[in-house]
């Protein structure tokens, strides 16, 4: 029964819009005086990069991935979840190199993401 139930959960799943993320993670973002840094309203941690988006981005991660904890994203080849965009990525690319190469040059051909069941 368990098992019928996690898989209905994951067929209506979708993940977050960016602005749907953006808005869920905002309230744990402030700014520290100090630096002049966006920071982690939670423990207070900052990111410096060389363009503020992207130091924002890796914040919006961290705090995914630290202190929300909630798996909103699943890898369309196995179905493995995680907690940020980030780790499904980096999952991805570790695990599925060449099917999801296989899968991108796919779309680049012939305009239509491939089914990631399919075995090419």
């Amino acid at each position: 029964m368990v098992i019928i139930f996690v898989s209905l959960l994951f067929s209506e799943f979708r993940e977050p819009t960016t602005q749907e993320r953006k808005e869920k993670l905002d309230k744990y973002i402030s700014f520290d005086a100090e630096t002049g840094r966006e920071c982690c309203g939670v423990c207070k941690v900052s990111y410096a990069t060389h363009r503020s988006h992207d130091s924002y981005r890796v914040l919006l991660n961290h705090i995914e991935a630290k202190h929300v904890k909630v798996i909103s994203y699943f890898c369309p080849y196995c179905k493995k979840g995680f907690y940020s965009a980030n780790q499904k990525s980096g999952h991805i690319t570790t695990s599925h190199r060449e099917q999801h190469r296989k899968s991108k040059m796919y779309y680049k051909r012939f305009g239509a993401k491939l089914d990631p069941s399919v075995q090419m």
